[in-house]
């Protein structure tokens, strides 16, 4: 297995996912502070883009990885952090969805519940956070400890 560019024990494909993901949520974190200034043309334009490109490291790396877990071909971790990759593996996908859902709701649907959407935006926005910050975490005790 060819290891990657963070000098863990970590796959390449593993590296480059974790940097995408970083830098998806930072992108979307100043598309947040757009329109937190205001600037929604700005953040109208850049969270669409985050939020679906989001959806190639989920569809090419992760779910991939969780059939091999699930299906008992691959242990990501074991003993007390076994629960780790079920638990990013539900909190990523509800999360993606919403912040799908949001993003669809707001540029070409806006007649979708709900009618104030801004509080939808933000618990997509906070899932996000700690969906990237619990995958940091699932790669930090994979690949690192």
């Amino acid at each position: 297995m060819m290891h990657g560019f963070l000098g863990t024990r970590a796959p390449l494909i593993a590296d480059i996912t974790l940097l995408m993901t970083w830098s998806l949520l930072i992108v979307a974190l100043f598309g947040a502070y757009r329109a937190y200034k205001k600037n929604y043309t700005k953040h109208e334009s850049i969270m669409p883009w985050a939020a679906l490109l989001n959806w190639i490291p989920i569809l090419l790396v992760m779910i991939p990885v969780l059939a091999r877990i699930i299906s008992g071909q691959y242990h990501l971790v074991s003993d007390k952090f076994a629960f780790l990759p079920y638990f990013h593996g539900t909190l990523g996908l509800l999360t993606q969805v919403l912040l799908t859902y949001t993003v669809f709701r707001m540029k070409w649907a806006t007649n979708l519940p709900p009618k104030k959407p801004l509080w939808l935006m933000r618990i997509a926005l906070i899932l996000w956070v700690l969906t990237v910050l619990g995958g940091t975490f699932l790669y930090f005790v994979a690949f690192i400890l």
